[in-house]
């Protein structure tokens, strides 16, 4: 986690987090951490010497019990994080998994999204509705 100055001369937290797109049917799969009710992607904080691959495999395991077979980088997003005072930088790959999606760790469950999920009142992350599905709508994936 490194750190940075804001406009007002405050030290701000960055946060570097690698984020799981898994896509089915038009649909997005976010999670819910046990501690909130906003949706976000899988994923994580890379951890010292790990690379965005390792720390795909290891919060794809450790949130869904799933099993990594690729990635495919999607994009790279800013935004302030939803749950900690600090600014998100968030590195999104395509990912394939096996393996059936349990939630586990931190997460509570899990749900799948269409393009139409403000209709249903689902809240998701803030860089999520701003940035990553508006993109993915506009690539005809959602």
């Amino acid at each position: 986690m490194d750190k940075t100055w804001g406009e007002d001369n405050q030290m701000i937290k960055i946060i570097n987090k690698i984020a799981a797109i898994i896509l089915k049917d038009k649909k997005l799969l976010l999670v819910r951490k046990k501690s909130g009710d906003i949706l976000i992607s899988p994923g994580g904080m890379i951890k010292e010497n790990e690379t965005p691959e390792q720390t795909l495999k290891r919060e794809l395991k450790e949130e869904l019990d799933v099993d990594l077979i690729s990635k495919t980088p999607f994009g790279i997003f800013t935004d302030k994080a939803t749950y900690e005072d600090a600014h998100l930088i968030m590195y999104t790959y395509f990912v394939e998994t096996k393996g059936d999606f349990k939630p586990k760790s931190e997460i509570e469950s899990f749900e799948w999204i269409g393009k139409d999920y403000k209709k249903n009142n689902v809240k998701v992350a803030s860089i999520l509705e701003k940035f990553v599905i508006p993109k993915l709508i506009e690539m005809k994936l959602m």
